[in-house]
């Protein structure tokens, strides 16, 4: 039996997709860039929530970029946008948005209130709808545009979300779309293992910007410890696989799947300093995508696109 529940706690306006039966939660903030900002598993008499999100409202209000974007929603562009700036149709434009040194991060969306559209609980499932219109608010991205996002919560701890690009303008727009979850699976990432299914990884210079070259990259082709490995970078998914990366915490059994589908080819891994999450991102485009077009998408006007990606628990 799923339930769909609504309430305000701690600061935020929190909606609650839960499975009853096989006692599985996820909790989605519509008004903080409609981040998940819980997925919580109950396994064997305990409570682990596999998301590190936000405490509370204030928490997200003051800290979302200081501690890393958790669970962020990158539209339109993902990662890191060199300089902020890019140049389309023969025009250069930049973005205000939020900068790390020089360079712009993540987008220009995160921090925005989405709208609940609908939703819908079944014996099979439950599911929300939101969405957030884009109405050229950055001069640096004059463009118009729809993000949708769908959470759709199954059995057997199976999370699926779809986001829905489009293009409301009169012209074609560059676009690139990704998330930015931070996982955790009861202990330190130093103690996981993880095992990745990737043809190679992009090579970055020195201000993590991809040169357009691509080296190989085996190391966590089967199940390997994380250990002190410091991760910061962007692999292309091979194709053929299901799951494009799992986790596990040898200790309690936890296995985490992440299941993208092909909207999403590249992964991109990062290790928070304090090694108690990892984050793992689904990408449709490489970083700075607007300069490299390394995956960027040009969608035509009155145009949509989806991008799916889905989280499986195995307990």
């Amino acid at each position: 039996m799923f339930n769909i529940i609504q309430k305000k706690e701690n600061g935020f306006n929190k909606i609650i997709l839960s499975d009853k039966k096989g006692k599985c939660n996820a909790e989605i903030l519509p008004e903080c860039g409609a981040i998940l900002n819980a997925f919580t598993i109950f396994k064997k008499g305990n409570v682990v929530n596999i998301i590190e999100g936000y405490e509370n409202g204030e928490d997200f209000n003051e800290n979302c970029e200081s501690k890393g974007f958790r669970s962020a929603k990158l539209s339109p562009f993902v990662c890191r946008l060199k300089n902020g700036i890019y140049l389309y149709k023969k025009k250069e434009h930049k973005v205000k948005g939020y900068y790390h040194g020089k360079h712009a991060l993540h987008g220009l969306i995160y921090r925005k209130p989405f709208q609940v559209v609908k939703t819908k609980k079944s014996k099979d499932s439950a599911w929300i709808l939101l969405r957030y219109t884009y109405r050229a608010d950055d001069t640096g991205y004059p463009f118009f545009y729809t993000c949708d996002i769908r959470y759709e919560l199954q059995k057997n701890y199976k999370l699926i979300i779809t986001t829905t690009i489009t293009n409301n303008g009169k012209t074609k727009i560059p676009i690139s779309d990704g998330w930015h979850p931070y996982f955790t699976l009861g202990r330190s990432i130093n103690d996981l293992t993880m095992q990745m299914n990737v043809s190679g990884k992009l090579v970055f210079d020195n201000e993590l910007i991809p040169t357009g070259k691509t080296e190989a990259f085996t190391h966590f082709s089967k199940f390997s410890t994380i250990g002190e490995t410091a991760f910061d970078h962007c692999f292309k998914i091979k194709k053929g696989y299901k799951s494009a990366l799992q986790l596990k915490n040898p200790e309690n059994g936890l296995v985490l799947k992440i299941q993208p589908k092909k909207a999403y080819p590249f992964l991109q891994i990062y290790t928070a300093p304090h090694r108690k999450s990892i984050a793992i991102e689904n990408l449709s485009a490489a970083p700075d995508a607007f300069n490299n077009k390394i995956g960027l998408l040009v969608l035509e006007k009155n145009k949509s696109k989806k991008f799916t990606t889905a989280y499986q628990v195995n307990v």
